[in-house]
């Protein structure tokens, strides 16, 4: 019993060690590469209990390796200490030139949205929400979505993850 808690606490370091990272300074209305950051891993090994948040596939045309495919590395039900957070997700290779990437708020209304473009080489990324974007309520629920744009628009089939994040205040 002391073994899963132990493991289920890691997990849970671990996730909030993937959410908590630091501001950059960009901006979204500009189309900079440096909203996009490698995201690398710790390397005391993976956490305990992950669930999937997403749609899986690809855009027409991708021939990706077994399994691949657009991936979040965050849990499904994230917290977080910081009013601007991070998503992690992993990217691979795609014919994809934009990602579309939502914040919704509890009601369902969008909170806020860009398309920015897609980083060419595949990999672990965290899309950092901007300083120009507005800052999340504390003990308020949002829900997160990042998007292949497959073909010149948004569009529902498109691959996507998501999940949630509450924010709570240090």
């Amino acid at each position: 019993m002391n073994v899963v808690k132990s493991l289920s606490l890691f997990g849970i370091a671990l996730s909030l060690e993937v959410l908590v990272v630091p501001d950059l300074m960009a901006q979204s209305d500009s189309i900079n590469t440096q909203l996009w950051v490698t995201f690398e891993p710790p390397k005391e090994g993976t956490p305990y209990d992950t669930t999937g948040g997403a749609s899986r596939g690809t855009c027409p045309g991708d021939e990706l390796m077994d399994n691949e495919s657009l991936s979040s590395l965050m849990p499904t039900h994230s917290e977080t200490d910081v009013k601007r957070p991070s998503f992690a997700v992993y990217l691979p290779k795609t014919g994809a030139k934009q990602v579309f990437f939502s914040l919704k708020d509890a009601d369902e209304d969008y909170f806020y949205q860009t398309q920015l473009p897609l980083p060419t080489t595949p990999g672990t990324y965290r899309l950092e929400l901007p300083t120009d974007a507005p800052a999340i309520d504390s003990n308020r629920e949002y829900r997160w979505s990042i998007g292949l744009i497959c073909g010149q628009a948004v569009d529902p089939n498109d691959p996507r993850v998501g999940g949630m994040i509450l924010y709570r205040s240090p």
